[in-house]
């Protein structure tokens, strides 16, 4: 979470990185996925007023890790002012810690707007299998998507240790290259906080080539 929100400010961005609600030292209990929805809200808009031009800070991106990229994910489905979409860790395992699970039928309708999508090929959370079927699901419908896969990394991924300032920073600006001229302030809610099903990840290095 700490090396997307990095890679998004070595970027330019103004960026925003907070706790759900009951996660960290945000008040709150944990909603399950609903209640958090209005967690991203409430700090898209947070930052848009810590912006003195946010009508012409492009591009506006939402990114998440996790629990958060489903959660980030789904209300920027429904984001006009998103211009960009960045899900880290999808949690697509149909059973998770505790019983629970993610649907990601929000992203079954076409969508312009570029898809920036990073999994471990050995996250217990993210079956390969089940990323690459979304991919090829998201390409068939002529969506965006920029795909990769982290060889021998987990879920959090410190089994190769990945390095966000020299893949994601990186991927970012190749996905982001639609960027505005340069003044203007592109603005990002860099990392939506994972929340309990997932502890804080540790520092990262890059590990390696990647695919898809």
């Amino acid at each position: 979470v700490h090396s997307l929100h990095k890679a998004f400010r070595d970027q330019g961005f103004a960026s925003l990185r907070f706790n759900f609600r009951g996660a960290g030292q945000s008040k709150g209990e944990h909603g399950f996925g609903q209640s958090e929805i209005l967690d991203v809200a409430a700090a898209w808009e947070e930052l848009g007023l810590l912006i003195d031009d946010p009508q012409r800070a492009q591009p506006r991106v939402l990114g998440g890790f996790s629990f958060g990229s489903s959660v980030g994910l789904r209300f920027a489905a429904g984001e006009t002012e998103c211009t960009h979409r960045v899900g880290i860790g999808l949690p697509l395992a149909p059973e998770l810690p505790g019983g629970r699970s993610y649907a990601f039928d929000f992203l079954d309708d076409p969508d312009p707007r570029p898809l920036y999508l990073l999994v471990g090929d050995n996250d217990e959370f993210c079956p390969v299998h089940l990323f690459e079927r979304l991919v090829a699901t998201q390409r068939t419908m002529g969506s965006n998507v920029r795909a990769v896969v982290v060889p021998e990394a987990n879920h959090f991924f410190d089994a190769k240790a990945m390095s966000f300032d020299r893949n994601s920073n990186d991927s970012l600006q190749t996905s982001l290259k639609d960027r505005s001229p340069i003044g203007d302030t592109p603005r990002a809610i860099s990392s939506v906080e994972s929340d309990t099903l997932t502890p804080e990840p540790s520092s990262m290095h890059y590990a390696g080539p990647c695919r898809l």
